[in-house]
């Protein structure tokens, strides 16, 4: 990252592979704004699927998804294989359905490119991304034969595709509110170390404290929002600040309180003057 960096400021366009790589680790370390202009010194070199994506994930992260998802879709005729219109897809999607409410245009997105793809693989990838956006959309008692279809597979001998853990998370929320958070499914994630868009870890917090809330331990649950919402504000994540901020939001109604609820850093400053 230094040394793109380095490369820009000193007035030249950097190589490519460096940039992309400065821009993928500046999108996984949460440096939005450095993978930003990582992803456009790139995309202006080369246009290509992956300086793409880094530049589309840094728009979409920094509540920009309307030029995310245009930038997607302008991609799409620079896709040479089945994985690269998955990956188009899939983002592409994510946007139109998290941040712009165009369920309908996200779901035909998916569908047109599970028809022009063959991969398995991809497919699955697909199938994925719409149990993501039906769990999303409160769809958790009747769940499609896609879904069905997306959980079962995680036993193949494919390696388990981190969208497919945060269906399973989101499901296990809905039909289990008393039980505790599974700690294997944020273990998954962490492992399989997967950069996709809807693999952030953010999302695996935000189900954690969901559950933690619908179990009743709110003290718990605001305190992992609390902590996701400073760090989202560090990093100029919209999108982050949303999802924990309307947990916290959650809480105060539960609590039926004026106050915020109290949080682990409250909690310890309150002890400490104890």
């Amino acid at each position: 990252m230094r040394i793109a960096v380095w490369q820009l400021d000193g007035g030249g366009a950097g190589r490519l592979e460096t940039l992309l790589a400065a821009g993928r680790t500046a999108l996984r370390t949460e440096y939005y704004e450095l993978a930003l202009r990582m992803g456009q010194a790139a995309w202006d070199q080369s246009r290509s699927v992956e300086a793409a994506l880094v530049l589309s994930d840094s728009l979409d992260y920094l509540g920009r998804s309307r030029a995310a998802e245009e930038l997607l879709g302008e991609a799409r005729v620079l896709a040479t294989n089945d994985q690269e219109l998955t990956d188009l897809a899939v983002r592409r999607a994510s946007a139109l359905f998290r941040s712009l409410g165009e369920a309908a245009r996200a779901d035909q997105v998916l569908e047109e490119t599970a028809a022009a793809i063959s991969d398995p693989k991809c497919h699955r990838e697909i199938l994925a991304m719409r149990g993501v956006n039906l769990v999303l959309a409160g769809t958790f008692d009747a769940p499609s034969p896609s879904t069905r279809r997306c959980c079962a597979n995680r036993g193949t001998r494919h390696s388990p595709r981190p969208r497919s853990t945060s269906v399973s998370a989101w499901r296990w929320r809905a039909h289990h509110r008393g039980r505790h958070p599974h700690p294997d499914r944020l273990a998954a994630r962490m492992e399989l170390n997967d950069e996709g868009q809807y693999t952030a870890l953010g999302i695996y917090l935000v189900a954690q404290a969901v559950a933690h809330l619908h179990a009743g331990n709110l003290a718990e649950a605001a305190g992992i929002a609390d902590a996701g919402y400073q760090f989202s504000v560090e990093r100029a994540n919209v999108d982050g600040q949303a999802w924990f901020a309307s947990i916290l939001a959650l809480i105060r109604l539960i609590e039926g309180g004026r106050r915020p609820p109290a949080t682990c850093s409250e909690r310890q400053r309150r002890s400490s003057a104890r």
